[in-house]
């Protein structure tokens, strides 16, 4: 073989190769894009000295929709039939596993495609995780502070609603001709020891309601009216206006003089609370009772020695003398005035027939009575606690919740 025909063997086999690739480049669904030679003219020498002319393949990019490349048509007939045995054994190219493609609609970034031979396999998706149940919140006991005591100590229960309200007492039994009489506070012991002097040489029955702070400033002489037989009822430890107070201080009020009376005297409490100023709201009454106390007692007649003028006897005494049947007495040994005013007002409750007598011995309640006997003769029927109608104190003091001065 010459030199010349082994040349044009050889160009005759690229020319073939050219357009074998052009054509895979077609194959539907290729995407690779393949530029072809702009023009491949050569001459062989063929016997006769005909040329064979390949034409031209144009460049173009794949659709990717399958169809064939604009500007890349198949190869005719006419070509194959030139090339003939000049092209032996002609093997299209293996496709590659990755070549660099052109999406029309992003510019000209290249990106890789997958291979062409291995389908690409979507990824598996995976399950959205677990949205864990809502935990439900935990419940924060609520706190409450009360005012009388300090955080962290244990706060006081109000109790129940009693099976019946407290009586609320001013006066007994109407049909009787005897007078209670009481006398507060007790600031002066002077002035207690003169009322004391003056019932036991009258032999008069009273019930004391002392300041359990008084109390225990004169331990002797309180010890000395027990012992005489009078009966000590309750007006709270140290004497503050209850309305208005948390429950557990009025409560504390209550038992804290029930417990001073019963260390300096060694005897307890009769079971009456006169709260100071005479006011009292449900607080005080549920307290009381909740301490233990029968009644809540107020007065009907009082000898006014806590308004002025204080030294005016005979207006003291005029005030002392409206009571009637089943009236309480409300005096005070505060000042040296009333007891000036004392012995003329149990003389006039005698000379009219009536008798002095205890809370007890008016209410039914069982307690200490110093003079039992015919000066100070017990009611011949006591009126018990709620047989009596609570009536407001009298028209000296209209409300006990305005009184001017404290009981």
């Amino acid at each position: 073989m010459s030199m010349r025909s082994w040349v044009a063997r050889l160009l005759a086999g690229l020319a073939a190769c050219c357009v074998a690739a052009s054509a895979v480049g077609a194959l539907p669904g290729s995407r690779p894009t393949t530029m072809a030679p702009a023009v491949v003219a050569f001459v062989v020498p063929m016997g006769s000295g005909a040329a064979a002319t390949v034409p031209p393949a144009s460049s173009s990019f794949s659709t990717g929709d399958g169809s064939a490349p604009t500007g890349s048509p198949a190869p005719s007939a006419s070509v194959a039939s030139s090339l003939g045995s000049a092209v032996p054994d002609v093997v299209a190219p293996a496709a590659p596993t990755a070549t660099l493609t052109q999406d029309p609609s992003a510019g000209a970034t290249p990106t890789t495609a997958p291979s062409a031979t291995t389908p690409a396999v979507a990824p598996t998706p995976h399950p959205p995780p677990a949205t864990p149940a809502a935990t439900p919140a935990a419940t924060t006991p609520t706190v409450i502070q009360v005012r009388d005591r300090p955080l962290g100590t244990p706060a006081a229960t109000t109790p129940a609603a009693p099976s019946g309200p407290l009586p609320v007492l001013s006066h007994g039994d109407r049909n009787t001709r005897v007078i209670a009489l009481t006398i507060d506070d007790c600031y002066s012991p002077a002035a207690v020891r003169a009322d004391l002097a003056i019932l036991e040489a009258e032999r008069v029955n009273a019930t004391w309601f002392p300041i359990g702070t008084n109390v225990a400033a004169s331990p002797a002489l309180w010890r000395a009216i027990a012992q005489a037989g009078f009966p000590i009822a309750n007006h709270t430890e140290t004497h503050p206006i209850l309305t208005g107070l948390p429950y557990a201080a009025v409560l504390a009020q209550i038992r804290d003089d029930e417990a001073t009376v019963a260390r300096i005297t060694g005897r307890p409490a009769v079971p009456f609370l006169r709260p100071p100023g005479g006011a009292y709201d449900a607080t005080v009454l549920a307290a009381a009772q909740a301490a233990g106390e029968r009644a809540l007692v107020l007065w009907d007649t009082t000898d006014g020695d806590t308004g002025r003028p204080y030294d005016d006897i005979v207006l003291i005494e005029r005030h002392a003398e409206q009571g009637h049947g089943g009236s309480i007495l409300l005096m005070h040994a505060n000042l040296p005035y009333a007891q000036q005013a004392l012995p003329s007002i149990i003389a006039w409750y005698r000379a009219r027939g009536y008798t002095f007598v205890t809370l007890g011995q008016l209410f039914g309640v069982p307690g200490p009575v110093p003079f039992p006997g015919p000066a100070g003769a017990p009611l011949a029927t006591a009126a018990p606690i709620g047989a009596v109608t609570p009536t407001a104190p009298a028209a000296t003091y209209p409300s006990p919740t305005l009184r001017p001065m404290p009981c």
